[in-house]
């Protein structure tokens, strides 16, 4: 994913508390820009983000959504920009996009991926 700068300022320095207060040590990994140290027990504990458009709708990132692991660290899967954010792949994933042409509105809607691919008779 990619985020405007403002917005990425924001979120890491939030990700940074949170993981301070579950004891987890930020660790530097030349590639990413926030990583820390976690045990399994400790991934059920991560936050979740919620990114909102101007009409106030949103979409929900988990952890899973958020985060990749790099051997024993986890690494958030969000870059800056100066000029644009970009909801990635990861994010989309079990994700609908609803494109509300007539409203020029976007909405987002939990939805299991796997269903679309069962194979039908």
């Amino acid at each position: 994913m990619v985020m405007i700068q403002a917005a990425y300022d924001i979120l890491v320095r939030d990700l940074a508390q949170r993981v301070a207060a579950l004891g987890l040590p930020r660790v530097h990994r030349s590639e990413f820009g926030f990583c820390f140290r976690v045990t399994g027990a400790a991934f059920a504990h991560l936050p979740t983000v919620a990114l909102h458009t101007v009409e106030g709708d949103g979409i929900v990132l988990g952890p899973r959504k958020l985060f990749m692991q790099v051997s024993q660290d986890m690494c958030l899967a969000v870059v800056p920009s100066r000029h644009i954010t970009i909801i990635g792949a990861m994010q989309q994933v079990d994700t609908r996009f609803v494109y509300d042409l007539a409203g020029s509105k976007l909405y987002f809607a939990n939805e299991n991926c796997e269903a679309d691919t069962t194979p039908h008779d």
